[in-house]
């Protein structure tokens, strides 16, 4: 989960939106107004709606669309005013992600996808876009090819380092899987945040252009010693050589970054990245099966075959046919942390993607958060409130490197 984002100035806003000072709302030659506890919101430019024949390119650090303009997942539609937006906080600092309009309960808020993102499963998934490459065989499920709706025998093999990739990302990302490959060797059972920085580190080698979407998101090099991200590594700079050497076997021409650059890049991801869940594409074929034959039929039952019909095999299904990851995103990382927040993060999505849903009413203008970890788990499910607040706050000082200040952990109450 993110870090929150009080570091962050006015300075290191405008540099993460692309902004001059001049593009403020409200800047201007007339004298500056009285300090209020209003937001002050970034003017952020529309998009132009893309070219009818225009495709799609597949880029590992290439998005949908420019978060700090994301729309609601209705959208799609280039005009339409964005639904949240980036704001400094004259009260507590640092900035925020507000709302630009009232929002229902239940109605999804920001649809985002990752700007870098790295798998941690060992399941069978495309180097470049993540998304499960596993068969049926591989998911030990019987029925219907038909209707399974992994493309597994389409997949290409790299013949040089044996990753997989799909029709859509063989042609980029063989430029970079043996690289990818290579850092990933160095690092076995590394944090997930240096995992994706190694990521980053060998796609940059490669020659691939970072768009620069987390430079300006809070982390520095020395939070990486704080967060003991290379502990089993004897540090950045061993790190980063052996990386280096890993990949000069497979990219002699590779200039790979600093070790103070990948270490900064290594801090910045641990603060600002969420777990995800990528779709299990049993969900997919189940659905598919149910809406040919009918829901609770026997046909259907027949269809799935035994491993269906297990009682909670939901889980063991999905850890042998769909990934899990780490993702960073840009506008989501704006979100800060509230223990009781307004929002919820998920993802059930074919690609590394994150969701923010609306809890409860949302009112135009108010702040968005969301919870940066599992309450249950945390709390431990006991205790009173003072004691389960000290276990929240020392959670997020170990972690995110910050102490919470909601309005819970302030008053010691549960929230």
């Amino acid at each position: 989960m993110p870090r929150n984002c009080d570091a962050m100035d006015a300075e290191d806003l405008f540099e993460l939106c692309g902004l001059k000072e001049d593009d403020v709302v409200g800047t201007s030659d007339e004298p500056e107004p009285a300090a209020s506890d209003e937001p002050v919101a970034i003017a952020l430019p529309l998009p132009a709606p893309p070219a009818a024949a225009a495709k799609k390119r597949h880029h590992p650090q290439q998005r949908v669309e420019d978060p700090r303009r994301c729309r609601s997942a209705i959208a799609g539609d280039a005009n339409r005013p964005p639904d949240v937006y980036v704001a400094r906080r004259v009260e507590k600092g640092g900035v925020g992600l507000h709302a630009a309009r009232d929002f229902a309960p239940g109605e999804i808020v920001v649809v985002e996808t990752a700007a870098a993102a790295a798998p941690l499963t060992g399941v069978r998934h495309c180097d470049g876009c993540l998304r499960s490459l596993a068969s049926m065989a591989d998911a030990g499920v019987a029925g219907d090819a038909l209707y399974w709706p992994v493309d597994a025998a389409g997949a290409e093999t790299c013949g040089r380092c044996g990753a997989s990739l799909c029709r859509g990302c063989a042609k980029w990302a063989r430029r970079n899987c043996c690289a990818r490959r290579a850092v990933d060797a160095t690092v076995d059972g590394a944090r997930p945040a240096l995992r994706l920085a190694l990521r980053r580190f060998a796609d940059a080698a490669a020659g691939f252009e970072d768009d620069g979407a987390l430079a300006g998101l809070c982390g520095r090099p020395g939070d990486a010693d704080a967060l003991g991200l290379f502990d089993a590594s004897g540090g950045a700079a061993a790190c980063r050589a052996a990386a280096a050497a890993a990949l000069a076997e497979v990219s002699p021409a590779a200039n790979p970054p600093s070790a103070d650059a990948l270490a900064a890049d290594a801090a910045r991801l641990a603060l600002n990245s969420f777990d995800v869940r990528l779709r299990s594409p049993y969900v997919e074929f189940h659905g598919a099966l149910a809406r040919r034959h009918g829901r609770g039929s026997k046909a259907l039952r027949e269809a799935l075959g035994v491993a269906g019909l297990e009682r909670d095999a939901d889980e063991a299904l999905r850890a042998r046919c769909a990934v899990d990851a780490v993702g960073a995103f840009a506008l989501v990382a704006c979100a800060n942390h509230d223990c009781s927040p307004n929002c919820d993060a998920a993802s059930d999505f074919d690609a590394p993607t994150m969701q923010l849903v609306a809890n409860r009413a949302i009112a135009r203008d108010e702040e968005l958060t969301i919870s940066y970890f599992d309450r249950r788990a945390v709390e431990g499910g006991g205790g009173d409130a003072a004691a389960n607040a000290r276990r929240r706050r020392r959670y997020l000082r170990r972690n995110y490197l910050f102490d919470c200040g909601c309005d819970a952990c302030a008053s010691g109450s549960g929230g």
